[in-house]
């Protein structure tokens, strides 16, 4: 009910005008909004995973969620760096079968993304967790 409600609180000042969903400023619209979707996506994950009990296909998330803190501070960090390197491979290999600019940054994204669970997984495998 929660996320229902910050959709419709969200996506109301919106649509009425009274303030635009922007994140770089973190509006208030914004905030509901994007609250909301979370809320409503914990609730999802929680029914299928804990109340359903259906734990085929959740390893990767369980990877980066025992580092979400160092994987989320990685990719503000050096996520763009790593983009930008990936993106030099991926446009390389595949730059010259037709993809797009935009075919591209995506391909080099989803390396990036490959990459950080990588990472995630070689500090699962050594056993290294950070926490607060």
């Amino acid at each position: 009910m929660a996320g229902l409600a910050g959709l419709v609180i969200g996506y109301g000042l919106d649509l009425t005008g009274i303030t635009p969903i922007i994140k770089r400023i973190s509006t208030v619209s914004f905030v509901f909004a994007s609250g909301g979707w979370a809320l409503l996506a914990l609730a999802l994950f929680f029914w299928w995973v804990d109340v359903k009990n259906r734990r085929k296909g959740i390893f990767p998330f369980l990877i980066v969620g025992m580092n979400s803190i160092f994987i989320y501070l990685f990719a503000e960090m050096l996520g763009r760096w790593m983009n930008k390197t990936v993106g030099i491979f991926t446009g390389g290999v595949f730059g010259w079968m037709g993809f797009g600019e935009h075919g591209l940054f995506l391909i080099a994204s989803l390396g990036a993304l490959i990459a950080m669970w990588g990472l995630c997984y070689f500090l699962y495998r050594k056993g290294i967790f950070f926490r607060i």
